[in-house]
Protein backbone atom coordinates (compact mmCIF):
# COMPACT_ATOMS: atom_id res chain seq x y z
CA UNK A 1 0.00 0.00 0.00
CA UNK A 2 3.10 2.24 0.08
CA UNK A 3 2.50 3.25 -3.30
CA UNK A 4 -0.90 4.17 -2.43
CA UNK A 5 0.27 6.66 -0.13
CA UNK A 6 2.13 8.22 -2.10
CA UNK A 7 -0.03 9.00 -4.60
CA UNK A 8 -2.57 10.47 -1.99
CA UNK A 9 0.00 12.67 -0.54
CA UNK A 10 -0.52 16.53 -1.64
CA UNK A 11 1.86 17.79 -3.74
CA UNK A 12 2.36 21.15 -5.06
CA UNK A 13 2.89 22.66 -8.87
CA UNK A 14 6.60 22.32 -8.41
CA UNK A 15 6.34 18.93 -7.37
CA UNK A 16 3.79 17.26 -9.38
CA UNK A 17 4.67 13.47 -8.58
CA UNK A 18 4.43 11.01 -11.35
CA UNK A 19 1.10 10.30 -12.73
CA UNK A 20 -0.21 6.66 -11.79
CA UNK A 21 -3.85 5.91 -12.85
CA UNK A 22 -5.67 4.06 -10.36
CA UNK A 23 -8.60 2.22 -11.13
CA UNK A 24 -10.81 0.19 -8.33
CA UNK A 25 -13.41 -1.85 -9.24
CA UNK A 26 -16.12 -2.69 -6.61
CA UNK A 27 -19.04 -2.18 -4.09
CA UNK A 28 -19.52 0.92 -1.35
CA UNK A 29 -22.37 0.62 1.29
CA UNK A 30 -24.45 3.57 1.96
CA UNK A 31 -25.59 2.41 5.30
CA UNK A 32 -21.48 2.19 6.39
CA UNK A 33 -21.02 -1.65 5.56
CA UNK A 34 -17.16 -2.29 4.57
CA UNK A 35 -16.21 -1.73 1.24
CA UNK A 36 -15.89 -4.67 -1.22
CA UNK A 37 -12.99 -4.37 -3.77
CA UNK A 38 -13.42 -6.76 -6.63
CA UNK A 39 -10.56 -5.61 -8.78
CA UNK A 40 -8.03 -3.02 -8.67
CA UNK A 41 -5.74 -1.72 -11.67
CA UNK A 42 -3.24 0.25 -11.57
CA UNK A 43 -1.23 2.67 -14.67
CA UNK A 44 -1.41 1.67 -18.10
CA UNK A 45 -3.73 -0.97 -17.01
CA UNK A 46 -6.22 1.27 -15.52
CA UNK A 47 -5.85 4.12 -17.95
CA UNK A 48 -6.80 1.98 -20.86
CA UNK A 49 -9.47 -0.02 -18.88
CA UNK A 50 -11.21 3.28 -18.22
CA UNK A 51 -11.38 4.87 -21.59
CA UNK A 52 -12.12 1.48 -23.28
CA UNK A 53 -15.20 1.55 -22.07
CA UNK A 54 -15.58 5.50 -22.71
CA UNK A 55 -14.66 4.89 -26.64
CA UNK A 56 -16.49 1.76 -26.99
CA UNK A 57 -20.10 2.86 -25.70
CA UNK A 58 -19.14 6.15 -27.88
CA UNK A 59 -18.28 4.10 -30.62
CA UNK A 60 -22.15 1.65 -30.40
CA UNK A 61 -24.21 4.85 -30.08
CA UNK A 62 -22.47 6.60 -33.32
CA UNK A 63 -22.98 3.30 -35.29
CA UNK A 64 -26.72 3.58 -33.94
CA UNK A 65 -27.36 6.21 -35.26
CA UNK A 66 -25.87 5.42 -38.32
CA UNK A 67 -28.23 2.34 -38.98
CA UNK A 68 -30.88 4.72 -38.80
CA UNK A 69 -32.85 5.96 -41.86
CA UNK A 70 -32.44 9.30 -43.69
CA UNK A 71 -34.12 12.40 -41.95
CA UNK A 72 -34.25 16.27 -43.00
CA UNK A 73 -33.47 19.35 -42.03
CA UNK A 74 -30.65 20.84 -40.89
CA UNK A 75 -27.53 18.96 -39.94
CA UNK A 76 -28.08 19.84 -36.50
CA UNK A 77 -31.72 19.29 -36.95
CA UNK A 78 -30.61 15.71 -38.37
CA UNK A 79 -28.49 15.24 -35.77
CA UNK A 80 -31.18 15.68 -32.66
CA UNK A 81 -33.20 13.55 -34.64
CA UNK A 82 -31.11 10.73 -35.00
CA UNK A 83 -29.84 11.70 -31.50
CA UNK A 84 -33.75 11.47 -30.29
CA UNK A 85 -33.73 7.34 -31.27
CA UNK A 86 -30.53 6.42 -30.73
CA UNK A 87 -29.84 4.26 -27.12
CA UNK A 88 -27.42 6.35 -25.59
CA UNK A 89 -27.03 5.17 -21.61
CA UNK A 90 -23.68 6.79 -21.07
CA UNK A 91 -24.85 10.51 -23.07
CA UNK A 92 -21.74 10.67 -25.30
CA UNK A 93 -23.57 11.51 -28.14
CA UNK A 94 -23.12 15.92 -27.67
CA UNK A 95 -23.10 18.59 -29.94
CA UNK A 96 -19.91 18.77 -30.07
CA UNK A 97 -20.19 15.87 -33.01
CA UNK A 98 -21.92 18.02 -35.41
CA UNK A 99 -20.01 21.00 -34.41
CA UNK A 100 -16.75 19.28 -35.19
CA UNK A 101 -17.20 17.12 -37.56
CA UNK A 102 -20.06 18.11 -39.45
CA UNK A 103 -17.21 21.05 -41.10
CA UNK A 104 -14.70 18.67 -41.32
CA UNK A 105 -16.82 16.55 -43.85
CA UNK A 106 -17.92 19.70 -45.63
CA UNK A 107 -14.66 20.50 -46.23
CA UNK A 108 -12.79 17.05 -47.07
CA UNK A 109 -13.26 14.81 -50.13
CA UNK A 110 -11.45 11.20 -50.31
CA UNK A 111 -8.13 12.87 -52.01
CA UNK A 112 -7.69 14.25 -47.76
CA UNK A 113 -5.73 13.15 -44.52
CA UNK A 114 -7.30 13.34 -41.67
CA UNK A 115 -5.07 13.55 -38.31
CA UNK A 116 -6.51 13.37 -34.99
CA UNK A 117 -4.02 14.50 -32.09
CA UNK A 118 -4.95 12.15 -29.36
CA UNK A 119 -6.54 9.68 -31.66
CA UNK A 120 -8.03 6.28 -30.84
CA UNK A 121 -10.17 5.84 -33.91
CA UNK A 122 -12.57 4.12 -32.05
CA UNK A 123 -15.71 6.38 -33.17
CA UNK A 124 -13.92 9.32 -35.10
CA UNK A 125 -13.91 7.26 -38.72
CA UNK A 126 -17.53 6.80 -37.64
CA UNK A 127 -18.16 10.28 -36.82
CA UNK A 128 -16.76 11.64 -40.37
CA UNK A 129 -19.16 8.87 -42.09
CA UNK A 130 -22.48 10.32 -40.24
CA UNK A 131 -21.28 14.11 -40.68
CA UNK A 132 -21.14 13.57 -44.35
CA UNK A 133 -25.13 12.02 -44.25
CA UNK A 134 -26.10 15.05 -42.43
CA UNK A 135 -24.91 17.08 -44.98
CA UNK A 136 -26.50 14.82 -48.00
CA UNK A 137 -22.69 14.05 -48.73
CA UNK A 138 -20.97 11.69 -50.67
CA UNK A 139 -18.04 10.56 -49.20
CA UNK A 140 -16.14 7.00 -49.28
CA UNK A 141 -14.16 7.00 -45.86
CA UNK A 142 -12.17 3.75 -47.58
CA UNK A 143 -10.55 6.45 -49.53
CA UNK A 144 -9.48 8.87 -46.84
CA UNK A 145 -6.34 8.77 -45.22
CA UNK A 146 -6.71 8.81 -41.10
CA UNK A 147 -3.07 9.95 -39.36
CA UNK A 148 -3.68 9.03 -35.57
CA UNK A 149 -1.14 10.75 -32.83
CA UNK A 150 -1.36 8.40 -30.20
CA UNK A 151 1.25 6.85 -27.60
CA UNK A 152 -1.04 3.70 -26.45
CA UNK A 153 0.11 0.85 -28.32
CA UNK A 154 -3.18 -0.63 -27.02
CA UNK A 155 -5.52 2.11 -29.07
CA UNK A 156 -3.24 1.25 -32.14
CA UNK A 157 -4.28 -2.06 -32.00
CA UNK A 158 -8.33 -1.22 -31.15
CA UNK A 159 -7.86 1.09 -34.12
CA UNK A 160 -7.04 -1.32 -36.29
CA UNK A 161 -9.01 -4.19 -35.06
CA UNK A 162 -12.38 -2.22 -35.35
CA UNK A 163 -11.46 -0.82 -38.92
CA UNK A 164 -9.95 -3.37 -40.91
CA UNK A 165 -11.22 -2.03 -44.51
CA UNK A 166 -9.49 2.08 -43.67
CA UNK A 167 -6.49 2.96 -44.00
CA UNK A 168 -5.09 3.88 -40.89
CA UNK A 169 -1.60 5.35 -40.39
CA UNK A 170 -0.48 5.29 -36.27
CA UNK A 171 2.25 7.04 -34.86
CA UNK A 172 3.50 7.73 -30.75
CA UNK A 173 4.76 11.55 -31.42
CA UNK A 174 3.56 14.48 -33.49
CA UNK A 175 7.07 15.18 -34.77
CA UNK A 176 7.37 11.08 -36.33
CA UNK A 177 3.76 12.65 -38.87
CA UNK A 178 4.45 13.85 -42.06
CA UNK A 179 2.26 14.93 -44.29
CA UNK A 180 1.23 12.21 -46.57
CA UNK A 181 -1.74 13.95 -49.14
CA UNK A 182 -2.03 17.32 -50.48
CA UNK A 183 -4.42 18.60 -47.93
CA UNK A 184 -4.78 17.96 -44.55
CA UNK A 185 -7.16 18.24 -41.61
CA UNK A 186 -6.48 18.44 -37.88
CA UNK A 187 -8.61 17.49 -34.92
CA UNK A 188 -7.26 17.96 -31.18
CA UNK A 189 -9.69 17.97 -28.38
CA UNK A 190 -8.72 18.59 -24.94
CA UNK A 191 -4.68 17.25 -25.95
CA UNK A 192 -2.50 20.22 -27.02
CA UNK A 193 -2.40 21.62 -24.04
CA UNK A 194 -0.47 18.56 -22.51
CA UNK A 195 1.65 17.40 -25.45
CA UNK A 196 2.69 20.84 -26.19
CA UNK A 197 4.64 23.27 -24.17
CA UNK A 198 4.11 26.90 -25.54
CA UNK A 199 1.87 28.04 -27.71
CA UNK A 200 4.20 28.70 -30.32
CA UNK A 201 4.89 24.82 -30.08
CA UNK A 202 1.13 23.89 -30.96
CA UNK A 203 0.66 26.83 -33.21
CA UNK A 204 3.36 24.90 -35.45
CA UNK A 205 2.03 22.24 -35.57
CA UNK A 206 -2.04 23.44 -36.67
CA UNK A 207 0.08 25.10 -39.00
CA UNK A 208 1.09 22.07 -40.98
CA UNK A 209 -2.87 21.34 -41.41
CA UNK A 210 -4.77 23.13 -44.17
CA UNK A 211 -7.84 23.54 -41.52
CA UNK A 212 -8.26 22.43 -38.08
CA UNK A 213 -10.65 22.14 -35.46
CA UNK A 214 -8.94 22.51 -31.67
CA UNK A 215 -10.89 22.29 -28.21
CA UNK A 216 -8.23 23.47 -25.29
CA UNK A 217 -7.39 24.99 -22.31
CA UNK A 218 -6.28 28.85 -22.63
CA UNK A 219 -4.94 31.55 -20.30
CA UNK A 220 -7.39 35.07 -20.55
CA UNK A 221 -4.41 36.68 -20.35
CA UNK A 222 -1.16 35.34 -20.66
CA UNK A 223 0.76 31.35 -21.40
CA UNK A 224 1.07 29.68 -18.12
CA UNK A 225 2.22 26.29 -17.40
CA UNK A 226 1.27 24.14 -14.57
CA UNK A 227 0.31 20.21 -13.89
CA UNK A 228 -2.53 18.31 -13.87
CA UNK A 229 -3.00 14.53 -12.91
CA UNK A 230 0.45 14.52 -12.90
CA UNK A 231 0.76 15.55 -16.28
CA UNK A 232 2.62 18.94 -17.36
CA UNK A 233 -0.10 21.32 -19.28
CA UNK A 234 -0.20 24.57 -20.87
CA UNK A 235 -2.24 26.98 -20.58
CA UNK A 236 -1.94 28.91 -24.05
CA UNK A 237 -1.97 32.60 -25.44
CA UNK A 238 -4.92 32.38 -27.70
CA UNK A 239 -3.86 35.90 -29.13
CA UNK A 240 -0.25 34.69 -29.79
CA UNK A 241 -1.70 31.39 -31.34
CA UNK A 242 -3.90 33.53 -33.75
CA UNK A 243 -0.93 35.68 -34.55
CA UNK A 244 1.24 32.65 -35.23
CA UNK A 245 -1.32 31.25 -37.77
CA UNK A 246 -1.34 33.97 -40.26
CA UNK A 247 -2.43 32.36 -42.95
CA UNK A 248 -5.84 30.73 -41.70
CA UNK A 249 -9.06 32.24 -41.01
CA UNK A 250 -9.69 31.64 -37.16
CA UNK A 251 -13.51 31.19 -36.57
CA UNK A 252 -14.69 31.13 -32.65
CA UNK A 253 -16.87 28.09 -32.16
CA UNK A 254 -17.75 28.53 -28.15
CA UNK A 255 -15.67 29.89 -25.30
CA UNK A 256 -16.53 28.58 -21.84
CA UNK A 257 -14.63 29.91 -18.27
CA UNK A 258 -12.21 27.81 -16.61
CA UNK A 259 -10.29 28.10 -13.44
CA UNK A 260 -7.07 26.37 -12.46
CA UNK A 261 -7.30 25.67 -8.67
CA UNK A 262 -3.84 25.05 -8.06
CA UNK A 263 -1.69 28.27 -9.24
CA UNK A 264 -5.33 30.32 -8.99
CA UNK A 265 -5.41 31.62 -12.41
CA UNK A 266 -8.76 32.53 -14.48
CA UNK A 267 -8.68 30.77 -17.94
CA UNK A 268 -11.12 29.44 -20.53
CA UNK A 269 -11.75 26.83 -22.42
CA UNK A 270 -11.77 27.56 -26.22
CA UNK A 271 -13.06 25.70 -29.17
CA UNK A 272 -11.52 26.92 -32.75
CA UNK A 273 -11.72 26.47 -36.30
CA UNK A 274 -8.99 27.36 -38.43
CA UNK A 275 -8.98 26.91 -42.40
CA UNK A 276 -6.59 28.38 -44.95
CA UNK A 277 -7.75 31.53 -47.12
CA UNK A 278 -8.79 30.59 -49.85
CA UNK A 279 -9.63 26.90 -49.24
CA UNK A 280 -13.06 28.09 -48.08
CA UNK A 281 -15.12 29.70 -45.36
CA UNK A 282 -17.17 28.44 -42.45
CA UNK A 283 -20.38 29.70 -40.64
CA UNK A 284 -19.55 30.24 -37.16
CA UNK A 285 -17.62 34.11 -36.01
CA UNK A 286 -14.88 35.03 -37.39
CA UNK A 287 -11.81 35.21 -34.15
CA UNK A 288 -12.20 38.87 -32.74
CA UNK A 289 -9.38 39.25 -30.28
CA UNK A 290 -10.24 39.93 -26.66
CA UNK A 291 -11.99 36.99 -25.38
CA UNK A 292 -9.73 36.27 -22.73
CA UNK A 293 -11.41 39.95 -21.12
CA UNK A 294 -14.99 38.88 -22.18
CA UNK A 295 -14.62 35.72 -20.27
CA UNK A 296 -13.25 37.15 -17.58
CA UNK A 297 -16.01 39.89 -17.46
CA UNK A 298 -18.65 37.47 -17.80
CA UNK A 299 -18.38 36.31 -14.41
CA UNK A 300 -19.10 39.14 -11.44
CA UNK A 301 -15.88 38.50 -8.41
CA UNK A 302 -18.43 36.74 -6.09
CA UNK A 303 -19.30 34.17 -9.58
CA UNK A 304 -15.36 33.70 -9.73
CA UNK A 305 -14.31 32.91 -6.06
CA UNK A 306 -17.65 30.30 -6.16
CA UNK A 307 -16.28 28.79 -9.17
CA UNK A 308 -12.93 28.47 -8.20
CA UNK A 309 -14.55 27.01 -5.13
CA UNK A 310 -16.20 24.51 -7.09
CA UNK A 311 -12.71 23.99 -9.36
CA UNK A 312 -11.01 22.74 -5.74
CA UNK A 313 -13.19 19.56 -5.12
CA UNK A 314 -13.94 19.07 -9.07
CA UNK A 315 -11.02 19.78 -11.58
CA UNK A 316 -12.24 18.18 -14.54
CA UNK A 317 -13.05 20.47 -17.71
CA UNK A 318 -16.67 21.76 -17.47
CA UNK A 319 -18.29 25.72 -16.97
CA UNK A 320 -18.95 27.23 -13.97
CA UNK A 321 -22.02 26.37 -12.28
CA UNK A 322 -21.63 28.47 -9.43
CA UNK A 323 -25.45 28.97 -7.88
CA UNK A 324 -24.37 24.84 -6.99
CA UNK A 325 -24.02 24.22 -3.34
CA UNK A 326 -21.14 21.57 -2.83
CA UNK A 327 -22.12 18.52 -0.64
CA UNK A 328 -20.38 18.67 2.37
CA UNK A 329 -19.76 15.05 2.88
CA UNK A 330 -20.02 12.08 0.89
CA UNK A 331 -22.94 9.90 2.93
CA UNK A 332 -20.43 6.64 2.62
CA UNK A 333 -18.30 5.40 5.04
CA UNK A 334 -15.00 3.99 3.87
CA UNK A 335 -13.33 2.15 5.85
CA UNK A 336 -9.27 0.96 5.47
CA UNK A 337 -7.44 -1.92 7.57
CA UNK A 338 -4.38 0.40 7.18
CA UNK A 339 -4.13 2.96 9.42
CA UNK A 340 -1.73 5.47 7.58
CA UNK A 341 -3.77 5.17 4.56
CA UNK A 342 -6.76 6.23 6.86
CA UNK A 343 -4.86 9.23 8.02
CA UNK A 344 -3.81 10.07 3.76
CA UNK A 345 -7.78 9.94 2.83
CA UNK A 346 -8.95 12.06 5.66
CA UNK A 347 -6.55 14.45 5.39
CA UNK A 348 -7.14 14.76 1.51
CA UNK A 349 -10.64 15.64 2.34
CA UNK A 350 -11.43 15.88 -1.15
CA UNK A 351 -15.16 16.52 -0.21
CA UNK A 352 -15.02 18.74 3.34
Amino acid sequence: MQWLRRLLTPQGPSRPGRRLPVLIWGDAFPDGGRPQVRRALAGADAHECMYSWVYLTELLAVREMLGQGPQTGSPHERFEKLRAHSPDPNNQMSRELPDVFVPAARLMDESWEFVELGSTFFASIEKIVLAARLLDKPLDSGKLLFSGIEYSPYMHQAARSLHPGHDIRLVKEPHQWSRSRERVFHVSRFVGSYAFRSTEAFAAEVARADAFHIIDAFSIDSEFQSWDLGLPITFFDVEKLVSALPDHDIYLGSATAEYHWTLQRKAMVLRLFGIKRGLGTHDEPLYQPGVGARIDASLSDAQWRAFATQKRHFPIWGGPSVTTQLPRRLGIDLHFSDEELAEAVARARWLE
